[in-house]
């Protein structure tokens, strides 16, 4: 919330918030192109104005939204798969290009879409029918053609499904999907921040990112500890306990699947109507795979040396709170000692499954090692 004050202020930077709804990454690049500007941070502003039509979350800028005009165009769900021309073209004129998303950040090619129960997509760059029943989704194409890049999409789809069977809160399961096409896989996301009300009606949720909560640049490196006193100055009182230990779960969870890029938008918060609360678990997928080498962002001050987590320092500076959060560590490790199994049964990518820098076949070795077994 940005404070209310009767004289003029001077902000060094714009809100962080607004980071966490305008294009970046792929998105931002294409974006340069369309409006032709120059690589630049005085750029962004345009960018803000004409690309942030419909982000995730339940902020938009106003003078992004177009004009409206006829109802939006219906593609078959395979024509998104295959990336066909008509397609991309219209994707391209509604500002939702194949290129990147709007809003929806990161350097993997996105898609905003929504699909209705006949298997038709459509881009709903208004957002003004709330009684729309058709399913929101984030589509996710590979970074680029690499056979590795293309694995590393499809575990992330696998990885959904093991978090899922773990009991852990992740993208919802249902319309879950991973395509093959003719360019490579992608990836459907059924979205977390759009509910339905009890009379139907859409209800969409506020979702903040830690930089956002933070005050942070986008890319910044992080110290685990300062995002956690960030957490606690909006979670309720009362579930602190509960969203602590969940966090450091979701390090741990980090650490064991071989997810690098662990920056602080790739964890956030659901602002409801009636509480705020972590949101479940997204952008998780083996990136220490990537070729250009993701190395983590976010470390525990005094804690981490190069990649590698002292457990047992950690739960030690947590005072009175280490029983606890020791036992609810040892819960989960005792439920991904069997992990290699699992993501083996879900069908996970041979090359992710053996991959030496992921480790995943001596996950129970590790989680021995850190005493938490």
């Amino acid at each position: 919330m940005l404070p209310v004050e009767f004289g003029p202020r001077v902000w060094r930077r714009w809100p962080a918030f607004l980071d966490d709804i305008r294009p970046m990454g792929n998105a931002r690049g294409w974006w340069l192109r369309r409006l032709n500007l120059p690589d630049v941070v005085a750029s962004d502003f345009e960018i803000l104005r004409h690309g942030t039509i419909a982000p995730v979350g339940n902020l938009r800028i106003e003078e992004s939204v177009p004009e409206k005009r006829a109802h939006p165009k219906r593609f078959p769900r395979q024509a998104v798969i295959d990336r066909e021309h008509a397609f991309i073209e219209y994707a391209v004129n509604a500002g939702a290009q194949v290129g990147g998303a709007t809003g929806a950040g990161g350097d993997s090619p996105k898609l905003l879409l929504r699909c209705d129960d006949t298997e038709q997509v459509w881009i709903d760059v208004w957002q003004d029918d709330l009684a729309c029943p058709d399913r929101h989704y984030l589509v996710k194409f590979a970074r680029s053609r690499s056979e590795r890049d293309r694995n590393i999409l499809r575990s992330e789809y696998v990885y959904y499904k093991a978090l899922a069977a773990l009991g852990i809160e992740t993208i919802p399961q249902d319309g879950l999907a991973l395509h093959e096409g003719p360019s490579g896989p992608s990836l459907w996301l059924p979205r977390f921040d759009v509910a339905r009300r009890d009379d139907g009606r859409e209800l969409r949720y506020g979702l903040e990112s830690l930089y956002s909560l933070l005050g942070a640049e986008p890319g910044s490196f992080q110290k685990h500890q300062a995002a956690l006193a960030a957490l606690a100055s909006v979670i309720p009182k009362e579930d602190w306990p509960t969203v602590r230990l969940e966090y450091l779960k979701r390090d741990l969870l980090n650490l064991v699947f071989g997810n690098s890029d662990n920056h602080c938008r790739n964890i956030a918060v659901l602002r409801t109507d009636s509480t705020v609360r972590l949101a479940p678990i997204f952008d998780f997928a083996p990136m220490k795979m990537d070729l250009e080498g993701i190395t983590r962002t976010t470390t525990w001050e005094g804690c981490e040396a190069g990649g590698e987590v002292d457990w047992e320092t950690l739960l030690q500076s947590f005072g009175p709170a280490e029983t606890s959060l020791r036992k609810g560590l040892h819960e989960l490790a005792l439920r991904l000692r069997d992990l290699p199994e699992l993501l083996k049964g879900l069908g996970l990518p041979e090359e992710t499954l053996n991959f030496a820098g992921l480790d995943l076949r001596g996950t129970e070795k590790r989680l021995l090692t850190w005493g938490l077994l």
